[in-house]
């Protein structure tokens, strides 16, 4: 098995952008492109991906290596819908940079491209693409995650009957895959909070709106049905957890659990957005810790609203956003988060980037409590590497090309600081840091500094704890 290999990359931003505000990095377009309301994945500050499935038909992936400032198609996806490996793209899920898996399906075998349900994956940024996994009974698959290296899901749907979900599995990092299907059940979004513990929502045979969850509290090899009222509270659009029992739900309301989705409740600010005066739907909610948030929503004019809350929901409030020009088009169809960095994408080419959560970094104190980032050309290089763990213990090998000041800090992804190495004075060369931490993801920042004092720079990459 190789070893997960986690580089992380510069964040090198200019002091301009003033303090609360998504910027809009990119230009307008005026006509539709091809990152128009796609899924939008972050790897780190620079690197990003967009997929995206176009009405009618066919799809497009899309990277960026400048922060999301400029898009363009990757070698064999800059080609016609029956050239390129794959027909649609549905799905991806990026370990890093470089290592990046795609799901997606084709209605013909042209080219010798299979037919049916598809995984692509790269190892080298996009350059070149291998199929791990093709079935010509599944008619699509639609998305896939990774707990750990080794484990992995996928979700789909069988050819014979669209109402036939389907959930793979691995334990190989992708190089076998078991397939079990669900009778009269389509899927929806899936969401994992570690090895053991994740959700997947689910529609009907009767309608593919979101209407019951599955749930698994080992790993996949047995699930549980929670059901959900979908005549009293409408469909379940998008869903979020923090740990295995709080977590949020949305569609025409916003409900929390903190006991893992079996029984939920509606926060009191729901009112606020389902309100006659007010009909929103919310499409994407993303929590960083307990208490702070965001939600992307369609209004009744289809403008796409942001939201965010620092209360756990209870209460929300509107984020203002440059609309470039006046229109029906969406400002915000799916967001990413890299530490305190986060990016909209939205219609008509708009990518909107904050460097501080938003500006609410004063409500985030315990995962970056002092972040500033400075423009700097002097500060000595950073990489870095995490090696599979030994038992509970993880190792952190990284390497400076200069004598510099250096902390390093791991957070969980509730924002918690589980581990860190005071600041001090390290010489060139290689080093080690160690923690101990269950298996799962989480955020590693370091702290850069030349060792007169000057040009502080500021790492900050999600890693996997095998």
């Amino acid at each position: 098995m190789r070893k997960a290999v986690v580089l992380i990359s510069l964040m090198v931003f200019g002091l301009g952008l003033a303090h609360g505000n998504w910027d809009l990095v990119t230009e307008y377009n005026e006509t539709t492109s091809s990152i128009d309301g796609g899924k939008v994945y972050f790897i780190d500050p620079q690197h990003g991906l967009i997929v995206n499935i176009w009405p009618g038909g066919g799809g497009s992936l899309v990277f960026s290596r400048d922060s999301g400032k400029t898009w363009s198609f990757d070698m064999l996806w800059n080609n016609t819908r029956w050239s390129r490996p794959m027909e649609r793209a549905y799905d991806a899920y990026p370990f890093n940079k470089d290592t990046i898996w795609l799901t997606g399906r084709n209605t013909t075998s042209i080219n010798d491209r299979p037919k049916g349900g598809v995984i692509y994956k790269t190892i080298d940024g996009g350059s070149t693409w291998d199929i791990v996994f093709s079935d010509s009974l599944m008619s699509a698959i639609e998305k896939i995650l990774f707990t750990q290296p080794s484990d992995g899901y996928f979700f789909g749907r069988s050819s014979a009957s669209s109402n036939h979900m389907c959930i793979g599995k691995t334990k190989d990092g992708g190089v076998t895959w078991t397939v079990k299907e669900f009778d009269s059940l389509t899927f929806n979004n899936a969401f994992f909070i570690n090895a053991d513990t994740g959700w997947v929502a689910v529609g009907s045979r009767w309608s593919n709106m979101q209407s019951r969850f599955l749930r698994t509290v080992n790993g996949g090899n047995s699930w549980e049905n929670i059901e959900y009222n979908f005549n009293t509270d409408g469909p379940i659009n998008t869903f979020y957890f923090t740990d295995s029992k709080r977590g949020w739900r949305a569609g025409g309301v916003i409900e929390y659990t903190e006991d893992g989705g079996d029984t939920w409740k509606h926060l009191h600010g729901y009112r606020l957005i389902t309100s006659p005066h007010y009909r929103l739907n919310v499409s994407n909610i993303h929590f960083i810790n307990d208490s702070t948030g965001w939600f992307l929503g369609i209004d009744r004019d289809r403008a796409g609203v942001v939201h965010y809350t620092t209360n756990g929901g209870k209460d929300w409030e509107a984020v203002e956003i440059n609309r470039p020009v006046s229109g029906t088009y969406s400002l915000a169809n799916s967001m990413s988060f890299v530490g305190p960095y986060g990016w909209i994408v939205g219609d008509r080419s708009l990518v909107y980037r904050t460097t501080d959560y938003g500006g609410l970094s004063d409500y985030i104190t315990s995962v970056n409590p002092q972040l500033r980032q400075r423009q700097n050309t002097n500060a000595s290089s950073f990489n870095m590497r995490i090696s599979p763990a030994k038992g509970d213990v993880s190792n952190i090998t990284y390497t400076l090309n200069t004598e510099s000041t250096l902390s390093i800090s791991v957070y969980n992804l509730k924002g918690k600081k589980i581990a860190s190495q005071p600041k001090r004075l390290r010489t060139a060369g290689e080093h080690n840091f160690s923690f101990k931490a269950p298996k799962g993801f989480y955020i590693v920042e370091a702290k850069v500094q030349s060792k007169s004092g000057e040009n502080e720079r500021t790492f900050s990459n999600r890693v996997l704890v095998k």
